[in-house]
């Protein structure tokens, strides 16, 4: 069967096109995974899965280092320096 016009599998790939934050994310998959176990013979959806995931991996990870002090290298001794999250008196 031919889905590349039907109108809910569109509105899906533009869910998961769009997908920007982590709630964007999984309603994208949930909705990728319910148009999958009903539509098991369209392979071509499933290559959405990949960067919803991979999208879903850097918003976890960005809002880990968000919670962590703030780290660079220092360019005269090549170590990591963290931040101190609280000023000294």
């Amino acid at each position: 069967m031919n889905y590349l016009n039907d109108p809910e599998r569109e509105r899906i790939l533009s869910l998961a096109h769009h997908a920007e934050t982590l709630a964007e994310v999984e309603q994208a998959t949930v909705e990728l995974h319910r148009w999958v176990s009903q539509h098991p013979e369209d392979l071509g959806i499933r290559d959405a899965f990949e960067p919803l995931s991979h999208r879903r991996d850097f918003l976890q990870a960005e809002a880990r280092l968000s919670k962590q002090p703030y780290q660079t290298e220092d360019a005269n001794t090549s170590t990591i320096a963290r931040q101190e999250t609280t000023p000294r008196s």
